[in-house]
């Protein structure tokens, strides 16, 4: 919910971290994605995984969103940064994420 509020690009949310992997298919072929998982033990376990269903899907690019120091999750960065700071941090990494090479998983 966090992430609908400030990302100016389509949002899907997984139901719970652990089974994000069971949200990806055919429909990210050629797309870049931005894994906005969390930063804790099931976001870290998940993370691999769903990197490989996404390359085997064909996604164009995939990106991990990595939060604010201190925070856990979107919702956290939100309580912190506000709408329009989340919103700002996640602009910035699109404008990197498409511009670096260095974040593509």
């Amino acid at each position: 919910l966090a992430l609908t509020c400030a990302s100016l690009m389509p949002v899907l949310s997984g139901p719970g971290t652990g089974a994000v992997v069971n949200s990806i298919g055919p429909w990210v072929r050629g797309l870049d994605v931005y894994l906005a998982l969390d930063f804790d033990d099931a976001g870290e376990k998940a993370v691999e995984p769903a990197a490989r269903k996404l390359v085997d899907f064909g996604a164009a690019r995939i990106v991990r969103v990595r939060w604010p120091t201190g925070c856990k999750d979107a919702c956290d960065a939100l309580a912190r940064l506000g709408t329009t700071g989340l919103r700002d941090r996640l602009q910035r990494l699109l404008a990197r994420g498409n511009n670096d090479d260095r974040h593509a998983a």
